[in-house]
């Protein structure tokens, strides 16, 4: 399992560029494109913090955002899930270890683990995988 959502995060990497482009449906109805830089300013032009942009069989994936000293109220998952963070600068705690997280931190929960980020310096960007 771990290594199947590694290789969505690896796919996703791969189809970020630094150009900023409105997101694409290919021809093929199999396949989808976004950009970051377009999730991330739909989700602060309606003041959100979570969006999901791919749900497939076997994997939701949606970007969540942070702002810095915010409070993160997630309550625990019944799924696994992974989270790429893009940008920012906060701790992410379980309740058996604090983890320090910066941009390219990546982070695997188990399923029902209570967990949150805390002492959110800078704004956070972070995609998040979830099993399905």
């Amino acid at each position: 399992m771990q290594k199947i959502m590694l290789g969505f995060i690896a796919i996703l990497l791969m189809t970020m560029n630094s150009y900023a482009q409105e997101a694409v449906t290919a021809e093929d109805p199999n396949v989808s494109s976004f950009h970051i830089d377009s999730l991330l300013g739909a989700l602060q032009k309606d003041d959100k913090r979570w969006t999901s942009f791919i749900k497939g069989k076997n994997v939701l994936t949606g970007l969540y955002h942070l702002k810095a000293g915010e409070e993160d109220r997630q309550q625990p998952h019944d799924t696994d899930e992974v989270y790429y963070v893009i940008e920012g600068k906060a701790k992410f705690i379980t309740d058996e270890q604090e983890i320090p997280v910066t941009k390219g931190s990546v982070l695997f929960v188990k399923a029902e683990v209570a967990h949150k980020f805390v002492a959110i310096e800078e704004d956070l960007v972070i995609i998040v995988f979830f099993d399905q």
